[in-house]
């Protein structure tokens, strides 16, 4: 609920014209490796550039799946974020970073009760925008665990920190990249 307020909010002070807003809605792939643990998912994603495109507010949905302590584990994942950062070569790049906050319920299929946890994720974001409609895009950086998730064997299953990387590729709404 906060997440939607501050979109709002966003939306409501972007001096741009409806005519000029521009979004996205796309597709991403998410790589987390660990020492003790790695996953692998995709994510269903969208956003808009706001503030002159300095601002980059989003959300994401998306499961992943990997390996630990001898069984498959799965994670069902949502979260929203910011990122700040300039469009660049006459708006067919933007170059940034970003923060979100993600949450994720994770269970593993030898058994025991889903638990939620959540996520602080950090990264450096190159968007690059081509045919006027198109969106590429990486990310990659740091997720920080808080509550650390450990299997019903009591073995560490995710690190506090581990590394990020996906790529993006969507479709852009809104005014056209000329």
């Amino acid at each position: 609920m906060r997440s939607a307020l501050v979109f709002a909010c966003l939306l409501v002070a972007s001096p741009a014209a409806a005519d000029d807003l521009r979004g996205w809605i796309g597709a991403g792939g998410r790589n987390a490796i660990g020492l003790a643990y790695s996953d692998f998912g995709v994510y269903a994603m969208g956003g808009l550039w706001l503030l002159d495109e300095h601002l980059q507010p989003f959300a994401r949905i998306g499961w992943s799946q990997g390996g630990g302590d001898g069984a498959s584990i799965d994670a069902f994942r949502f979260g929203a974020g910011l990122g700040v950062g300039a469009p660049l070569a006459r708006d067919h790049v933007w170059l940034g970073g970003t923060v979100a906050i993600e949450g994720a319920s994770v269970w593993s299929q030898a058994g025991g009760d889903a638990r939620v946890v959540g996520m602080l994720s950090l990264s450096a974001l190159f968007q690059l925008r081509i045919f006027e409609r198109f969106l590429i895009g990486v990310e990659a950086g740091p997720d920080f665990f808080p509550s650390l998730l450990r299997s019903r064997s009591g073995v560490l299953e995710w690190d506090a920190v581990r590394i990020n990387a996906g790529l993006r590729l969507g479709v852009v709404l809104g005014a056209p990249v000329k």
